[in-house]
């Protein structure tokens, strides 16, 4: 495949789309404890939200721009991203700390540096990379108050899921 921009925009989309729904099973997994559920809803919202803020972008530029070519790192870096993604296995979660280590893994790859590239790299004005930046901020904060809001380590270990 060409190393070019649409195909780019293409997978990021499809990985805040493969995020969003392994935020959904989390959702599901612990719809018995409302906040929690709560907490997976909001990050899978968030991914959708990503997902049409970045059709939104690529449906913004020119054919020659989606047509040139992009740069190998950030090329690789959406390919390790996605391959990560396509690693999750429902049937691996048991915990409501396996759902967060997955979660941290996912928040702590490339997924956001590749989410701030093809917004701004090609559409920036200030008020669009300030736009940006607070969706970014906005989600890696919930990240960090996980810990707050629900408990530490061991106690993430002992919340089991439940399927209904």
């Amino acid at each position: 495949m060409e190393r070019v921009l649409k195909y780019m925009f293409n997978d990021a989309i499809a990985i805040e789309l493969m995020a969003a729904g392994i935020y959904k099973d989390f959702e599901v997994f612990f719809a018995y404890i409302p906040d929690i559920m709560n907490f997976w809803k909001s990050l899978h919202d968030d991914e959708l939200n990503h997902a049409e803020i970045l059709k939104e972008t690529r449906d913004s530029l020119l054919p020659s721009v989606l047509d040139s070519t992009v740069e190998n790192l950030m090329w690789e870096n959406i390919h390790l991203v996605r391959k990560k993604m396509m690693r999750y296995q429902k049937e691996n979660i048991k915990t409501l700390d396996d759902a967060y280590e997955l979660t941290h893994e996912i928040e702590s790859s490339e997924i956001n540096a590749i989410f701030k590239f093809l917004n701004l790299e090609y559409f920036s004005t200030p008020l669009r990379e300030s736009f940006i930046a607070s969706e970014i901020m906005t989600h890696q904060k919930k990240m960090l108050e996980f810990s707050e809001k629900f408990g530490p380590k061991l106690w993430r270990k002992e919340i089991m899921i439940r399927i209904v």
